[in-house]
């Protein structure tokens, strides 16, 4: 727990940083994906394995 913690907080450091910087604006939607996907890794999902958001979906009745 609290090693995600730290990771969370880096990554917000991180895009603190950037969005500062006024580098957001200019960002493709690759570094958006990237961004959503260390976000997703902190928490445990594996971003490669499409088959836990389908699994996500279908649970959720989507």
């Amino acid at each position: 727990m609290i090693e995600r913690k730290k990771k969370l907080n880096e990554l917000i450091e991180k895009y603190l940083l950037f969005k500062d910087q006024g580098r957001l604006d200019l960002s493709s939607e690759e570094t958006m994906r990237t961004w959503i996907n260390e976000l997703l890794s902190i928490f445990g999902w594996d971003v490669k394995d499409t088959s836990q958001i389908l699994d996500l979906m279908k649970n959720m009745g989507a």
